[in-house]
């Protein structure tokens, strides 16, 4: 079984988040062959994302069992959360406004306590969830005050965590989800903020619990932008003793520019164009024949760079190689081709072999979230539309879970965790 995060859906509010996701798990639950993704009990399971004001109205316990109640008799199961997103993730223009506030600032570690009172409500005794969270800030400017304070936040929330387990059993680890051009986007980053601000100069116990309850989100699309190997991810982290408490289950679009073959590569830079838009930021990284990497924020400054160097087919000795651009555009997941360009889709199972042999499985979530954002579903003028009803997302989003659910059972991944 695997999770569906619903902030593939629009709504600021309760009013308009719950409805759209009992509308959407309804379809889902009726599609033909639903069975293979679905709880024993016939609940779909959802990843749930909550923008921070609806977090507050149902943070106190008893409007959250009345959630947890609410979504029971709609045959929803949420045991997973996405606290990311702090509001308003179908605006208009999100782009950098995604990481804020940052970590080391009060609002984001009262949001992330309301998603832990929320997941204490809807996870039950004896079982386990995830909050995912945001990797500390964008990087740009961010310095030693900030982590400090971050770590600080982080460890703050760490006896709530082990309160709610020693009382309940109800195990619940926070997860720092690396994204590319992030405080932390790849694993040595991660590693060295444990070691460096979350761990340094704890007790021995206190230690233990911060390992217990904070981890990491592997998000296998931003892996795969920053060129970072799936295995070698998962490996560093467990090296570091460092939890991998989810795997998202993603897939970016690729623009492969083939040495002499100038048509070839302008035709991959035009559907590369296609993709830039204003809602969500879209990092970018170019990976060069001679296997450099240049990390770009947004597609177009990285488009930009691209016509202003030549093509790799116009310098000398170039041979065979071959020039990429990985992008931080979640395309749905059971494509080999999205929008016109390869997609990383091979990497979602060196994700899920390496999961394997993880000390702890992960739970797994799916989280396509820019199906109103590729090309093909923008208005006339290239804008951004909201994304499609729940029932005609359902019938987008059952493609990806019929494939994603095939993987899982097809190549022996039994280290991994259903929500």
């Amino acid at each position: 079984m695997i999770a569906y995060c619903t902030n593939v859906l629009d709504g600021d509010d309760l009013r308009g988040i719950l409805p759209g996701a009992e509308s959407f798990a309804a379809a889902l639950r009726a599609c033909p062959g639903s069975a293979r993704w679905l709880a024993d009990d016939g609940a779909m399971p959802l990843g749930l994302w909550l923008p921070w004001r609806a977090a507050r109205t149902v943070a106190d316990p008893d409007r959250a069992r009345t959630l947890a109640d609410w979504l029971a008799e709609r045959h929803v199961r949420v045991r997973l959360l996405n606290g990311f997103p702090f509001d308003a993730f179908h605006a208009p223009v999100v782009k950098h406004r995604v990481y804020a506030p940052d970590w080391s600032l009060p609002p984001r570690a009262a949001f992330t306590r309301d998603l832990v009172r929320i997941a204490a409500a809807l996870v039950p005794d004896g079982g386990r969830g995830s909050i995912s969270t945001l990797p500390i800030a964008w990087r740009a400017g961010y310095g030693q005050a900030g982590l400090e304070r971050a770590g600080a936040a982080i460890r703050s929330l760490v006896p709530f965590l082990a309160e709610l387990e020693a009382g309940h059993g109800r195990f619940l680890h926070l997860d720092l989800e690396p994204e590319p051009g992030c405080v932390l986007d790849r694993p040595a980053d991660v590693v060295r903020f444990f070691e460096a601000f979350l761990l340094r100069g704890q007790s021995s116990e206190d230690e233990a619990r911060i390992r217990r309850h904070v981890g990491v989100c592997h998000d296998v699309c931003h892996a795969a932008v920053m060129f970072d190997a799936q295995a070698a991810c998962l490996s560093a982290y467990a090296r570091a003793g460092i939890r991998v408490g989810r795997i998202q289950i993603s897939s970016a679009p690729e623009a492969r520019l083939p040495a002499g073959d100038p048509a070839a590569r302008a035709a991959a830079i035009e559907a590369l164009s296609a993709l830039a838009e204003p809602r969500w930021l879209h990092q970018a990284s170019w990976r060069r024949a001679d296997g450099t990497v240049t990390f770009h924020d947004d597609l177009p400054a990285a488009l930009a760079a691209l016509s202003r160097e030549p093509a790799v087919a116009a310098l000398p000795d170039a041979g065979g190689l071959e020039e990429s651009v990985r992008v931080h555009f979640h395309v749905p997941i059971h494509l080999e081709v999205a929008a016109g360009l390869p997609t990383t889709r091979a990497t979602i199972a060196e994700a899920l072999g390496a999961a394997r042999v993880l000390p702890d499985p992960p739970l797994l979530e799916i989280e396509t979230y820019a199906w109103s954002v590729l090309p093909e579903m923008r208005g006339t003028a290239g804008e951004a539309k909201s994304p499609p009803d729940p029932a005609a997302l359902a019938a987008l989003v059952r493609r990806e879970l019929d494939w994603a659910s095939a993987l899982a059972a097809g190549d022996g991944a039994t280290g991994v965790t259903a929500p």
